[in-house]
């Protein structure tokens, strides 16, 4: 319900502005488009805007159960030297991580979440999201 308005503001500043969008407000709109798919078990809308294996795809369903309700806040974005963006969230007001996006024009941002940093056997995102690999 909330995707058409927040894909409405996104597509509308890219047109009004005529400028480019920092880092920041580019992680902050691909975070937003994702919780609302996540909330509204979209999983078409989650696949699309993340780097997945076969694994990730076939455990979508326990993925988005774990996100729903939980919330992410990015706290810093920037662009890399290849262009990417590299941004740092917070996951449930507690598990900071950071993570890459990449352009992909094949996404409905034109960004895909591409790497979960130290999201590595043992580590706390590990943990807390065991099936899902991001690689």
């Amino acid at each position: 319900m909330h995707l058409p308005f927040v894909l409405f503001v996104f597509f509308g500043t890219l047109v009004v502005s005529g400028k480019a969008e920092s880092a920041m407000e580019i992680a902050r709109v691909q975070v937003a488009i994702f919780l609302t798919a996540v909330s509204t078990n979209n999983t078409e809308v989650v696949l699309e805007l993340l780097k997945t294996t076969t694994d990730d795809q076939k455990n979508v369903d326990n993925f988005i159960n774990i996100f729903r309700g939980i919330s992410i806040e990015v706290t810093s974005a920037e662009f890399n030297n290849v262009g990417d963006i590299t941004l740092k969230v917070l996951i449930a007001d507690m598990l900071p991580v950071v993570m890459v996006m990449t352009k992909n024009n094949d996404s409905l941002t034109r960004w895909t979440f591409t790497e979960l940093k130290g999201h590595k056997p043992g580590s706390d995102s590990q943990k807390m999201f065991p099936k899902f690999n991001m690689s």
